[in-house]
């Protein structure tokens, strides 16, 4: 089957950082319970299935490319819309004129269309976009189904790959492993991509295939890390029925947070209560009139997250002016008293215009003030996260948000049509935590191989990653004059596996090429470390057992540099994977308008309880205190 191409870019230390989460804990360790359940019944089905191969007909391959030349239209027109040098750009870049080509064939050569796929699966900023989704999805389909229309013995190899999906099913019911659980997900992602026993496949899935990741964010922890008061100072120049107004405004209350309950999407609104109080001075034809002006403020903005993103409504605004004239004055005793009547009588007029004027103005500020907060969350969420995956097709298929009057909740199921997911159901969270994480071994390794696979890192951009992430680059890694460069390309499936034991986590890293100097070593080979967890006073202590181990996964004779390579690699990993690590809580921090300045500490968070279970890791976390933060809105009546 034609497959996407593996992933160019990727955030290591990201990725990484998942297997490190015990460092910031102290842990309550809890007995392991198992929840899975035998999948032997699925075994004994497959032979069931073993005869009932669907050969693609010609109708259904025409009705295949009729919808690729459908999709390829929209698509033309969505880029028509953009210019001719942008529809052009876009052409050039997807080969469209082999597309042209090809699809117009009676026997199209899917390896000159697959190299259109290719494009269409790149990491390339756009191909996000839903017209490009849509003519990749049906392009796929149509070239998927002309190979198993066109392959002699399709029959004979369907019935195979139904022979080694039993029997992986049946290793896999005795040990549920990360490479018995690889082989499942290869098998089933050729029975899909063919078209082949849709109900079986969809059977294994609804057992194997289950949210692997679970975060819950109590109401309390989002209040600590938004609410605050507000305390500001600032000049004030307006017009107000022809009155020119100038003074100084002072503007003070609090930022609270709410959850509203959706099981669709996760809301939350950010509220701002206070009061302005300003002195003003006002001039109208020579006439000061002096005033002071209290404006009560009710403004609230919705925060909407989903898996399309952060997304932030209007802020609603509600102010009442009330206005006291202390004094008028012009060098005339008679329009001093003319300006004084004038004024009182329209007062309310005033008041009226300048409340006006004020939920405008505060309403603008709570805009840019809530959006300034959430840039760079919307950034990271979108660049970051969502945008390559999408593009990747690596998307979880599963990403839902909800929230509750008391909680944020988010399920994710991180898995492509080749791969499992969870197997087993996850254990129950417990008593209510602040923070609390739910993650299946499947999700690191899943998610690993959709920013990892086939990414070739080398040992300056290592050191880049490191002091990107403000982490001290160890001796071993430096580079200088007298160390050969070096890189692993990652293995293009699960370059990056975890493994929980009862009170241990193994991680393990899978290249499939090595580099030191000029020599280069094209072999699959595994490097990994075992640590114990411990709790101690102060929180969680994971150490290594043992050295940092590296093999080569088929074994055999080996050669003077593959043993020189494995040896470099292992000492490489061993300055990666230190022999100990210390965690003492996680401090959260407000965002800082500093370029290099630390933000403010708002909350403080310590791990209350840890369990691992059958391939689980659940971590809960309880605030132990915050740090009030004053921030600035400003406003005027």
């Amino acid at each position: 089957m034609y497959q996407r191409p593996l992933a160019a870019t990727c955030s290591l230390l990201g990725t990484l950082s998942i297997l490190v989460t015990f460092v910031s804990v102290a842990v309550a360790q809890e007995p392991a319970t198992s929840s899975s359940q035998s999948i032997a019944p699925l075994a004994a089905e497959v032979v069931q299935w073993m005869d009932r191969f669907q050969a693609e007909t010609d109708q259904s391959l025409a009705e295949k490319r009729s919808a690729v030349v459908r999709q390829a239209d929209h698509l033309q027109r969505y880029l028509a819309s953009g210019g001719p040098r942008v529809q052009q750009g876009w052409n050039r870049f997807l080969h469209w004129e082999i597309f042209e080509q090809q699809i117009r064939q009676p026997v199209p050569d899917l390896q000159a269309l697959n190299q259109v796929l290719q494009q269409l699966y790149s990491d390339t900023p756009g191909l996000e976009r839903k017209p490009f989704l849509d003519f990749r999805a049906a392009l796929h389909r149509f070239m998927n189904a002309s190979l198993v229309a066109r392959t002699p013995g399709m029959a004979d190899e369907y019935r195979m790959q139904l022979k080694a999906l039993q029997e992986a099913l049946e290793r896999f019911d005795q040990e549920p492993s990360a490479e018995n659980a690889d082989a499942i997900g290869r098998i089933l992602g050729w029975l899909q991509d063919a078209n082949q026993a849709g109900e079986l496949v969809a059977k294994i899935r609804s057992q194997l295939v289950k949210p692997n990741l679970y975060a819950e964010v109590s109401a309390r922890l989002a209040r600590a890390n938004a609410e605050q008061p507000v305390d500001e100072v600032l000049p004030v120049e307006d017009c107000i029925l022809g009155t020119f107004i100038r003074g100084t405004a002072h503007t003070s209350g609090q930022v609270s947070l709410r959850l509203l309950p959706d099981q669709d999407r996760a809301r939350m609104v950010v509220d701002f209560t206070g009061t302005a109080t300003s002195r003003n001075t006002g001039t109208n034809r020579g006439v000061q009139i002096y005033s002071v002006g209290n404006t009560v403020i009710q403004a609230s903005k919705q925060v909407v997250i989903s898996a399309d993103g952060i997304e932030l409504e209007p802020a609603d605004v509600q102010c009442q002016t009330a206005t006291e004239i202390t004094g008028v004055w012009h060098r005339s005793c008679l329009v001093r008293k003319i300006a004084w009547r004038q004024a009182q009588r329209k007062r309310p007029e005033a008041e009226q215009q300048a409340n006006a004027r004020a939920e405008t103005r505060v309403a603008g500020q709570i805009d840019q003030r809530v959006e300034e907060l959430l840039a760079e969350a919307r950034q990271k969420f979108q660049e970051n996260f969502r945008n390559p995956l999408v593009r990747k097709g690596e998307f979880p298929p599963v990403f839902h948000c909800v929230s509750t009057a008391e909680s944020l909740r988010f399920t994710l199921l991180q898995a492509n049509r080749s791969q499992l997911a969870a197997w087993s159901a996850p254990p129950a969270p417990g008593e209510a935590m602040d923070l609390s994480v739910r993650l299946h071994a499947s999700f690191v390794g899943n998610f690993s191989e959709a920013t990892l696979g086939g990414y070739t890192l080398t040992d300056e951009r290592l050191v880049q990653l490191l002091e990107e992430n403000g982490r001290e680059v160890p001796d071993e890694l430096r580079i200088t004059p007298d160390k050969d460069p070096w890189s692993i390309t990652f293995a293009n499936r699960q370059p990056i596996r975890v493994t929980f034991g009862d009170d241990t986590v193994t991680v393990t890293v899978r290249g499939r090429q090595f580099t030191r100097g000029n020599q280069t070593v094209t072999a699959e080979m595994d490097i990994w470390a075992t640590y114990k967890v411990e709790r101690n006073a102060t929180g969680v202590k994971l150490t290594r057992q043992g050295d940092v181990q590296a093999e080569y996964t088929r074994g055999g004779f080996e050669t003077p540099a593959r043993i020189a390579v494995k040896t470099l690699m292992r000492k490489k990993f061993e300055a990666l994977f230190t022999p100990e690590f210390q965690g003492e809580g996680i401090e959260l921090r407000r965002r800082s308008t500093g370029q290099d300045a630390p933000g403010e500490p708002v909350a403080r968070l310590k791990l209350a309880t840890l369990q691992i279970a059958d391939g689980w890791l659940c971590l809960g976390w309880q605030l132990v205190d915050r740090a009030p933060v004053v921030a600035s809105l400003a406003t005027a009546p």
